[in-house]
């Protein structure tokens, strides 16, 4: 029962709400170099590094059994997971751009206008499979979709043998 409540909150959220002008939400259209722009500190600026260095260190942590030696210690290790994560972050944001761009898809954030916990967390879950046009209104988030398919599978090139198939990817 609380499933599909939850599931009434975030169709309500994502495709109910109408368009971003009737709420207030409107925001200039992005040109396609500031929708560049936007995706390139995304992709190289110094949160990208960061965060891909922490994901590296937790996998370090505990890497596969399975994986060959020089893929689970030492600082060629780390190596090799900090490009593998940072080739899979930089796809996610290329094929994210590339699919805003084409789709005029805004990319950016809206906040929610509700201050309860449930409408907010809707409108969160919501933004995963919904976004809006340049235009203000709510549509597929394909490039959010583009950018998963694309991180898992470039990702997988520089795994270890076995581990570079359709079936590890994401």
């Amino acid at each position: 029962m609380r499933l599909t409540a939850m599931a009434v909150w975030i169709g309500l959220s994502v495709f109910g709400m109408g368009s971003a002008s009737a709420q207030g939400f409107v925001r200039s259209p992005m040109s396609v170099g500031e929708k560049f722009s936007y995706f390139e500190e995304r992709v190289f600026g110094p949160r990208a590094l960061v965060m891909s260095s922490i994901g590296s260190g937790i996998r370090m942590l505990h890497p596969p059994s399975q994986y060959p030696p020089e893929w689970r210690t030492g600082t060629a290790a780390f190596g090799r997971y900090m490009g593998d994560r940072y080739a899979r972050h930089a796809a996610e944001g290329t094929a994210r751009f590339a699919a805003s761009a084409l789709l005029h898809e805004d990319p950016r954030y809206q906040r929610s206008a509700s201050s309860a916990f449930f409408p907010r967390l809707a409108h969160a879950l919501g933004c995963t499979f919904s976004d809006r046009t340049e235009g203000g209104r709510r549509t597929v988030a394909v490039s959010n979709f583009a950018g998963a398919a694309a991180g898992g599978f470039v990702g997988n090139a520089y795994l270890p043998d076995g581990f570079n198939d359709t079936r590890h990817a994401g």
